[in-house]
């Protein structure tokens, strides 16, 4: 259903129906798929090869009326960029995984910055962190980023908070290659009260082989974390995590009743309210 989701945003917002906040003149959709199954279930094939730079380019040419007569490559990318300089696109990916040309991925991370991009991908969180977000933030964009997690996170110690990580700021950049997901994990774990050194150090140790740091990340940032739940507390996170996502939202009562009928209804709600530190 990854390209159905996506397809039906760009539909609602050609229609109108979702403006989005930023410009868009045009929405150009790229595909790598290989096959698609048929309303019969059958497999049918779409291209033999996977797709190339060269089909990147031709398509984008074509798309934005660029005349490449006589023209290299590198003219005709560069004549590809400046006009999307100046009429922004909305670029939909669908289906990167079967992407095996660096030069396609190299285009998307030197698109202009008022061009957006949304990628479709069945590989994992790791495979597509390291694609797309390696380059990161420089280091102004890093700072802000900072400010404006902490201001959704700690509104009211937002200042003191950041003066701490201030003097570190160039260690975070440079440990998190700039990554705002690797960030946005370690902004909560030091608003939660974790010492800003040992969050340091714990990067300095981390194993960053083999595509290997958001998984690191993310274990150092929540493990201990989920650890230091009671039982009780595990037992409703797990009803919450597995209840079906049309169905209304649980009652205290109905936790109550789930996880032990003998529980009384001000404890549950108690637990809940210290659990909104844990949760997103």
């Amino acid at each position: 259903g990854k390209t159905s989701l996506v397809y039906n945003l760009c539909d609602e917002i050609i229609n109108k129906v979702y403006k989005p906040k930023f410009k868009v003149c045009s929405i150009i959709w790229l595909t790598g798929k290989m096959n698609y199954f048929t309303a019969d279930g059958e497999i049918s094939e779409i291209r033999d090869v996977p797709l190339s730079f060269e089909e990147v380019l031709c398509q984008l040419t074509d798309i934005l009326m660029i005349n490449t007569t006589s023209k290299k490559d590198d003219e005709i990318l560069h004549e590809i960029i400046n006009k999307l300089e100046i009429y922004p696109a909305l670029f939909v990916f669908d289906n990167m995984e079967t992407i095996k040309d660096n030069r396609i991925d190299s285009f998307f991370l030197n698109l202009p910055n008022n061009c957006k991009c949304i990628f479709t991908t069945r590989v994992n969180m790791n495979s597509s962190h390291l694609r797309i977000d390696i380059t990161g933030f420089n280091s102004q964009e890093f700072e802000q980023y900072i400010i404006n997690a902490l201001e959704e996170y700690r509104p009211t110690s937002k200042d003191a908070i950041y003066a701490n990580i201030k003097p570190y700021l160039s260690d975070f950049l440079e440990l998190t290659y700039g990554s705002p997901i690797i960030m946005n994990f370690l902004i909560k774990k030091i608003c939660s009260g974790y010492p800003i050194r040992d969050t340091l150090e714990a990067l300095r140790n981390m194993n960053v082989n083999s595509g290997s740091i958001l998984s690191s990340i993310m274990e150092f940032c929540f493990n201990e974390t989920f650890d230091k739940l009671t039982n009780l507390q595990k037992q409703i996170l797990f009803v919450m995590s597995i209840s079906e996502s049309d169905f209304e939202a649980f009652e205290v009562a109905d936790l109550s009743y789930i996880v032990n009928a003998s529980e009384d209804n001000v404890l549950i709600n108690n637990l809940l309210n210290n659990l909104k530190l844990f949760m997103f």
